[in-house]
């Protein structure tokens, strides 16, 4: 399997919903609010990448860590938000 194989990225992802989100209240919910972070910072970056476009026809190169397609991708498929095209290959 490659770094960026559909399934390892979801699979990788999983590990952000299951893993760590597992610490709830008996450690100040340290779990929910590391995955809170870490969609934040997915969401800032999104923002960033529409704030660079001006017209719809814009495109925008973005070489990013695979751990963040799975929050990318699903923001950009969503009613509103730009035309996504996305071409992942392993190095």
């Amino acid at each position: 399997m490659q770094i960026n194989d559909r399934e390892r990225i979801r699979v990788g992802h999983g590990a952000y919903l299951v893993g760590a989100f597992k610490l709830g209240p008996d450690t100040e919910y340290l779990g929910p609010d590391d995955a809170t972070s870490w969609y934040n910072r997915n969401l800032r970056i999104f923002s960033n990448l529409q704030a660079m476009t001006s017209d719809p026809t814009d495109r925008i190169l973005v070489i990013i860590g695979a751990g963040h397609l799975p929050i990318l991708r699903l923001r950009a498929s969503q009613p509103g938000a730009a035309s996504a095209t996305s071409r992942t290959h392993a190095t």
